[in-house]
């Protein structure tokens, strides 16, 4: 009898072990590799229709418009320095705050029911972390990017 008690707890245990197991590896592996396959496929195709384009321009005899053969439609590249930094800064705003906030809710919450969970800590220690890198990503390219922007920004008032 308690040979099988502890089997049908062991059949139990393994379970809910491979169920986790499927969940982490569907969250950790198949979904960034979905995100990147599905990013990937959004740029062969706008390639591939950029390519038939020209493909036809060539065909018909007809002049080859430049900015066709450029990666970069108006708006992107360089003149989106400012909002890429901007987006560094809001985030690292948004990740410090929450990481402390939950290291905060934390503590207080062991001081109330004297327990802690050290998952939410360490959740809390990668977002403060990662808020700090975003920051000082932001504050760094500021310093190295301010004649760039400062020329986006007199090239953008002058049309």
């Amino acid at each position: 009898m308690d040979m099988m008690i502890l089997s049908t707890e062991t059949v139990r245990y393994v379970t809910n072990l491979i169920e986790n197991l499927f969940i982490m590896g569907g969250i950790c592996v198949a979904l960034p590799v979905t995100v990147v396959w599905l990013i990937t496929r959004y740029r062969t195709k706008k390639m591939e229709r950029k390519m038939d384009v020209l493909m036809k321009t060539v065909e018909n005899g007809q002049q080859v418009d430049p900015a066709l053969l450029t990666s970069m439609q108006e708006g992107e590249g360089k003149a989106r320095l400012k909002n890429n930094l901007l987006n560094r800064l809001a985030s690292g705003i948004f990740f410090t705050l929450g990481g402390v906030l939950l290291i905060i809710l934390m503590i207080v919450h062991y001081f109330v029911r004297e327990y802690i969970d050290m998952g939410v800590i360490v959740i809390g220690s990668v977002c403060v972390s990662l808020g700090a890198g975003l920051l000082v990503s932001y504050f760094v390219g500021r310093k190295f990017l301010a004649k760039e922007i400062e020329a986006e920004e007199n090239k953008i008032d002058l049309k």
